[in-house]
């Protein structure tokens, strides 16, 4: 349960039995022997510290989603709301007990209700992608206002997106970077981008490479790969005053190897007889290889014979070999 509800960032009853709900293993740490003992009589905090244990693997338990998600329900059934939160979430998402994401939704109402800002960004989610529930998106835009209204940084990003691209509201470019620059604050990477792109295009913000860099290279950090490939093409093309060739192409190579379609299709131009190290068969390669994981314009170079172009038979086949060694575990 932990890592899914930790990716939602999940926080802080119906009188339903817990569905295979099985008894703890035996025998218990010492320290929680008197913690069982309140949980079964019904002490609803002994259940909710309980089921956190076996959530997250502590005090000499190991993780275990189903007891987890036990507790929490033992938890729920009482009124607590954290641990409605995360019975919705857990039918949400299948974890800890089997996915029925129409029974997670009143677990998720209650607790939203309660103002519980996980239950409401979740909440948010089940109405914008109809999960669980009719799609309405202005429902989601809802529960997302009154999560992000409590600081909660996914739901202030769904909302910055939902306003940036008109979905369940008129498009409004100016409160989307507002709503984006308080996630993108917390540190969430899609928000740091979609900032470092509206300081490049000069939309809902003054026009300004400096912080538009700043904001890329703060989403990089993070691991998003997106905002890498647009800093190693800023590097390699003198965008945004960044001019740094080799290190650009370094790193674009590098995010090629790691699978992404983007960093693959320009390797393949990087490598084209007009590119500053021309190589035919490896240009045909890195296309090939980015053809097949998705790539649109290195689809459209193979279908209109621009690739492999004049390569001979032997330096085809020669590309087809190599081009299945450029992303390990991908043939």
């Amino acid at each position: 349960m932990r890592a899914t509800l930790v990716f939602l960032a999940l926080a802080g009853g119906l009188g339903v039995a817990a569905p295979g709900f099985a008894a703890d293993p035996a025998p218990l740490p010492a320290a929680l022997v008197s913690v069982r003992a309140a949980a079964e009589a019904g002490n609803v905090q002994a259940q909710t510290r309980l089921a956190g244990d076996y959530d997250n693997g502590r005090e000499g338990v190991s993780a275990d989603a189903a007891t987890a998600f036990g507790w929490y329900l033992k938890a729920a059934n009482q009124g607590d709301v954290t641990a409605e939160t995360r019975v919705g979430g857990g039918y949400f998402l299948g974890d800890g007990v089997a996915k029925d994401q129409p029974a997670a939704i009143p677990w998720l109402q209650k607790a939203a209700d309660q103002g519980s800002k996980g239950a409401q960004f979740i909440l948010g989610l089940a109405y914008g992608q109809g999960q669980g529930v009719k799609r309405d998106p202005a429902q989601a835009l809802v529960w997302y206002t009154k999560s992000a209204e409590q600081g909660w940084a996914p739901a202030q990003s769904a909302l910055g997106f939902a306003y940036d691209n008109g979905v369940g509201v008129q498009r409004d470019p100016a409160t989307a970077f507002t709503w984006l620059s308080k996630a993108a604050e917390q540190g969430d990477s899609r928000a740091s981008l979609a900032i470092a792109l509206k300081y490049q295009k000069g939309e809902g913000v003054a026009k300004d490479d400096g912080k538009a860099v700043e904001w890329l290279r703060k989403a990089a950090d993070k691991g998003n790969s997106y905002a890498i490939y647009l800093l190693a093409n800023a590097m390699m093309s003198g965008e945004m005053g960044l001019n740094d060739p080799a290190q650009g192409r370094n790193m674009m190579e590098a995010l090629a190897h790691k699978g992404m379609p983007f960093a693959e299709g320009a390797m393949a131009m990087l490598y084209m007889d007009t590119g500053p190290q021309p190589d035919k068969v490896k240009a045909y390669a890195w296309c090939l290889r980015a053809a097949a994981d998705g790539d649109a314009t290195s689809k459209v170079m193979i279908a209109t014979g621009a690739m492999p172009g004049d390569l001979t038979k032997e330096q085809q086949q020669e590309a087809v070999a190599l081009a299945k060694t450029l992303v390990p575990g991908r043939q």
